[in-house]
Formats: structure tokens, sequence, C-alpha cells
């Protein structure tokens, strides 16, 4: 007579990713027609919008001045030399 084992606590059902709190991650803005905007916020933000009503304006490249480069470019993370990886990678 053979044993038979339950292991079904191994591998216990996955819960749903928001268990109910779908309105608390919702993003709040209204789109250009009025209807509700229907897509998730972005974590850890100061307000509770997606990522197109959080940053609405975004430059074209023709409107980017050296200016606005250089400042981007300070304000990006330096490359990393060092021995943890065998490439340059950011910090």
């Amino acid at each position: 007579m053979g044993m038979t084992f339950d292991l079904s606590f191994f591998f216990p059902e996955p819960w749903p990713a928001n268990n109910g709190r779908e309105d608390a991650r919702r993003c709040r803005a209204t789109r250009k027609d009025g209807s509700p905007c229907r897509t998730w916020a972005v974590w850890n933000a100061s307000e509770q919008l997606c990522a197109v009503h959080l940053h609405p304006t975004r430059r074209k490249r023709r409107e980017m001045t050296p200016a606005i480069r250089k400042e981007q470019a300070r304000r990006h993370s330096p490359v990393c030399r060092c021995d943890a990886y065998d490439w340059p990678h950011r910090e």
C-alpha cells in the first residue's frame, strides 16, 4: 500500500495583485473626453496619478537647448567602473 502526501501547502493559491485595493491604485485624473482615467497610479508618487498625468509635458528633441541638455546630463548618475562588474555601469 503506497502512501500519498498532500503537498499543496507548498504551493498556495496566488493572491490577486491588488487584493481589493483597486480604487487606491487607480489614477484620479480625468481624460480629455471627461471620462475617468483607467490606468494604474505611479508607485510612491506625491499624487495618485498615472505616469501620463503625473508628467503631462515632455520636451521634443528640437526644443532641447544646450543648457537643458547640460543640466540633464549633470542630473544623471555618473558611470561607475568598480570591480563589481566587468563593464561600466551606473551607481
